[in-house]
């Protein structure tokens, strides 16, 4: 999970597309929270988070925030800190349901 996190950085970094790192950190979530239901529903559920994932990549900041949010929690798992690793897993789901919530509301049109 780390390894995977410091390739998602890396590539952040230079720019590079980590769209594969960034869908595989959430499936190494679930498969080490043991989580059947989460596990059953990433994979049914890939192909909107793939596009959701790649809208969001767009957004400004948004690949920072979610480097950054990927480092924190592996370190925290690493750690054996279930309940940081929570935490900063539900801060950064809120973090992009709030963006989303603004560049949708940024987005649409005005009535007259």
């Amino acid at each position: 999970m780390l390894a995977n996190a410091r390739t998602m950085s890396g590539k952040m970094r230079r720019g590079q597309d980590f769209l594969e790192e960034d869908l595989s950190f959430h499936e190494l979530i679930a498969q080490a929270a043991r989580h059947q239901v989460l596990s059953g529903m990433l994979q049914p559920a890939s192909d909107l988070l793939l596009d959701s994932r790649r809208r969001s990549m767009k957004w400004p900041g948004m690949d920072e925030r979610a480097a950054a949010y990927h480092t924190l929690i592996a370190h925290a798992i690493a750690g054996s800190d279930a309940g940081q690793a929570e935490h900063l897993m539900r801060s950064h789901l809120e973090d992009m349901l709030k963006a989303f919530h603004q560049q949708n509301t940024e987005t649409e049109p005005t009535a007259p």
